[in-house]
């Protein structure tokens, strides 16, 4: 697949355009790199505006955990906006050292939803003058990806992830993968053609109706819903 660029494209950074509830890794990463295109300063100027001016406050704790790094040997500076309850696949908080966000192959993906938040959360403006005081501005650039290879790369985090699944529960796994699919925008609803597009359409249904259903609740918890 071809892989899209910021070079000589004029582009407009805007904060990810994620109706209540969603998270489509494709505007992160459009995000993302359009904010290293600006450089550290001038990113950082528009993070502030964006949770001054635009209540992007969740978008913006999530860019931080994409743009700034922790050096070597310490640790990454966790937010501290509230506790998420509901991670996938059996997983918890302590299997995601970026939560509420993973990275695979530099394409980020939701793992942790059902924020709650204490009184003495931190606010997301306080926790991007942390990140600016205590870590490093990313230097690896992210480049957003085509429909096909962010397809190609759920496929590889889902096989690649030590998901806490008890055995005979692997029914599970198509509605874990089906979310991940729904988030990358890899797989958006479209015609039927092969046996696995049944499979994943079949999972994606199933997702829409989650709220009727406890046992998929938590895998619908995080995008589509307000849950």
């Amino acid at each position: 697949g071809i892989l899209l660029s910021l070079a000589g494209v004029a582009w407009s950074v805007e904060p990810p355009d994620c109706p209540a509830g969603e998270f489509r890794s494709a505007d992160y990463l459009q995000a993302a790199a359009g904010l290293q295109a600006l450089g550290r300063d001038e990113a950082v100027r528009k993070l502030e505006e964006w949770v001054e001016f635009s209540r992007c406050e969740e978008q913006v704790v999530i860019l931080c955990r994409m743009l700034f790094v922790a050096d070597s040997g310490k640790e990454s500076a966790k937010p501290r906006t509230g506790r998420y309850l509901c991670h996938p696949g059996g997983t918890g908080e302590d299997d995601w050292p970026l939560e509420p966000i993973a990275l695979f192959d530099d394409v980020p993906f939701l793992v942790g939803s059902g924020r709650v938040v204490a009184a003495t959360a931190e606010s997301a403006s306080d926790y991007l003058k942390r990140c600016v005081r205590d870590l490093t501005w990313r230097t690896g650039k992210y480049q957003v990806r085509s429909p096909e290879q962010m397809k190609e790369i759920v496929h590889r985090f889902v096989a690649a992830t030590n998901w806490k699944i008890p055995q005979g529960d692997s029914w599970r796994f198509p509605w874990i993968e089906a979310k991940f699919l729904i988030q990358s925008q890899g797989v958006p609803r479209r015609e039927v053609t092969t046996v696995e597009d049944i499979r994943l359409d079949e999972a994606w249904r199933s997702l829409q109706n989650a709220g009727s259903n406890p046992l998929l609740h938590g895998f619908k918890s995080g995008f589509g819903t307000g849950d």
